[in-house]
């Protein structure tokens, strides 16, 4: 009997050597074709990630509206991932540099709330967010002096507040 070395198949995960890596390429690669997107699937590896970055024509589909359809397609691929592997890396997707795009996007508004914060000497909320883009804001946040964020609310309405860094009243810091 020969093994079956083909993407999917239980001998092509355990074969020692093609790693995390490549079965979540090719995993993300059959999804995609699944869905009728004609694309290819990069990665690279950094940490403990792995990050997956989807090339090809009108990604829109793949990306979805605020890029709720590639954080869905992340969030599944994850389970799976960490179904197969007992010592799984985290898998990032990114389609046409989204992500990044993103994070400049956010960027702005953190600055632009940083600026109200500080000529005012209050708070400033900021739109619910998916709890990607909350992640974003904290980590960006970490490198400014002058301000802090935390997360409040539930569900949908959860969102970032930016505050004063001297402005302590007793809340902490939350990544959520």
């Amino acid at each position: 009997m020969q093994d079956n070395f083909e993407p999917g198949s239980e001998a092509y995960e355990n074969k020692p050597d093609i790693n995390q890596a490549q079965i979540a390429m090719d995993e993300l690669s059959r999804i995609l074709e699944g869905m009728g997107i004609d694309a290819q699937v990069f990665y690279h590896e950094q940490d403990e990630n792995i990050f997956l970055e989807i090339h090809g024509n009108n990604l829109g589909l793949v990306i979805g509206r605020h890029g709720q359809t590639l954080e869905a397609l992340e969030f599944i691929l994850n389970i799976v991932h960490r179904k197969r592997h007992d010592n799984s890396k985290q898998l990032v997707l990114d389609a046409q540099g989204y992500r990044e795009k993103k994070k400049n996007v956010l960027s702005k508004i953190l600055f632009s709330a940083r600026d109200a914060v500080i000529s005012t000497n209050d708070e400033v909320p900021l739109d619910p967010m998916s709890p990607s883009d909350r992640k974003t804001i904290h980590i960006l946040c970490r490198d400014l002096v002058d301000v802090r964020s935390e997360s409040r609310g539930e569900g949908n309405n959860r969102r970032v507040i930016i505050l004063p860094a001297n402005n302590d009243k007793g809340h902490d810091f939350m990544v959520n």
